[in-house]
């Protein structure tokens, strides 16, 4: 579900959490609030999932530009305090080891 829709879809989205084992969330490092948003993500992840501990993968989009608002030190700290795997999409990226 795109995030800036997410309070007005809200009844869908607890449906695609149904039966679900894991999750793909993206964040754009561009855009801050994107990454706040993961908060509320989390939020209804552990409200509305189907199991306890559903494997989540952390996307970290538009690395590739230059304009970052978001430090990726902070993505991967968010990403390690809920034992998310991390990925950026460069080959050769430090922080998440893709």
């Amino acid at each position: 579900m795109y995030e800036m829709d997410m309070y007005r879809y809200r009844s869908l989205t607890t449906a695609f959490f149904r039966d679900a084992m894991g999750f793909l969330l993206l964040c754009d490092v561009t855009n801050e609030q994107s990454v706040v948003n993961l908060r509320n993500w989390m939020i209804q992840l552990q409200t509305h999932a189907y199991c306890d501990n559903p494997d989540i993968v952390l996307c970290a989009n538009k690395v590739d530009l230059e304009n970052h608002t978001v430090n990726m030190a902070e993505v991967k700290s968010f990403a390690d305090s809920y034992g998310f795997v991390l990925c950026c999409g460069t080959r050769c990226c430090h922080l998440c080891r893709v």
